[in-house]
């Protein structure tokens, strides 16, 4: 969903260092928005994407500059050239892309550190850029939530801490949570960043079929949690390392969960018992998505003969006529991201 959570994770098990490419501006059409993020290590692989290909190929020659010079840079391409000289031959974007080049330092470590602790305990960060002319003058990070102090640097004089919850809701007005907006004293813009929580996917099942899902759902950047009352199918050896394995009673653990609006569930126990205690305590929640394996006449008999409800998926997945497991779980994945990327449409 988010290749920042990637990066994060590799600066964890890394020392500072490598430079942080950032799209700030898009103007026209782009394969990225603003707001996606690319790491430069110094080992030499590359975190993240910023296109197909065509800015890839130049920024690495830059990069080695920036990162020797410490210094922070604003690079732009014009993606809507088609001769020889311009950087949009053959890419079909059109669209004309700034990026914020900015070299990984101790202290940028540190506070993305800091971001990160604030993302495992599920907390959004709003990540303010005072960018000015060819450089950036500071960045300033504060998570939205109570008790926990704005952490970066700023290259004026500290703002007011009134600013916080000002550019925060600022911030939830922006498209694709990234964007400029004017600083609360008139003066900026200033290049805005929400950082979200890995949205979850609680699976209630753990049969073979929940294992492809889990895999898919892990590696496009789901928090996953697997969840089952028989220990033998609800075992790492089954799932990605990264999973939440939960054993124990579905119904029990489903009124202990500590989901949210933006979560995702889908029910495939297969255990028709099981599913029904399930539907009943899962639909007690609000949910981003919902959603049960199987056929929707099955469905209506977990119900006790009820339609069920637009926002319950059933079955589940995008109808693409899928068959096994693989491909069940490519539909699933795809409706999951539609949930995702467009939460107002449930059809």
């Amino acid at each position: 969903m988010d290749d920042f959570h990637q990066i994060l994770e590799h600066m964890r098990k890394t020392k500072p260092g490598g430079v942080l490419a950032t799209i700030i501006q898009v103007t026209g059409s782009a394969y990225r928005k603003a707001g996606t993020s690319m790491l430069f290590t110094e080992e030499g692989p590359l975190l993240g994407m910023l296109s197909p290909g065509c800015l890839e190929s130049d920024l690495p020659g830059k990069i080695s500059e920036i990162r020797d010079r410490g210094e922070t840079r604003i690079l732009e391409y014009d993606l809507r050239a088609e001769d020889d000289l311009g950087w949009g031959r053959g890419t079909g974007c059109g669209g004309v892309i700034k990026v914020l080049i900015e070299p990984v330092n101790d202290q940028r470590h540190e506070h993305f550190m800091q971001v990160k602790e604030c993302l495992d305990r599920r907390h959004p960060v709003v990540h303010v850029r005072q960018i000015r002319q060819e450089a950036s003058g500071g960045s300033l990070f504060f998570p939205v939530c109570p008790n926990k102090p704005v952490f970066g640097e700023w290259r004026d004089e500290r703002p007011p801490a009134s600013w916080a919850a000002a550019l925060a809701g600022e911030a939830k007005r922006l498209p694709g949570d990234a964007g400029h907006v004017p600083l609360p004293d008139g003066s900026g813009p200033v290049f805005v960043r929400i950082y979200r929580p890995k949205p979850r996917l609680f699976l209630f099942g753990a049969g073979p079929d929940a294992r492809p899902l889990a895999a898919l759902a892990d590696r496009l950047g789901f928090a996953v949690a697997v969840c089952d009352w028989r220990p033998a199918l609800c075992s790492r050896e089954h799932f990605p390392a990264g999973a939440a394995l939960s054993v124990g009673f579905p119904a029990e653990l489903a009124a202990r969960l500590d989901a949210d609006a933006g979560d995702s569930a889908v029910i495939l126990s297969h255990d028709f018992a099981r599913d029904r205690e399930l539907l009943e305590a899962l639909l007690r929640r609000p949910w981003r998505y919902l959603g049960a394996v199987g056929p929707r006449r099955r469905t209506v008999r977990l119900l006790g003969g009820a339609e069920p409800p637009e926002r319950l998926r059933s079955p589940a997945g995008l109808p693409i006529g899928a068959q096994g497991p693989e491909e069940i779980a490519v539909s699933i994945a795809a409706e999951l991201i539609r949930a995702y990327r467009q939460p107002g449409d449930a059809t």
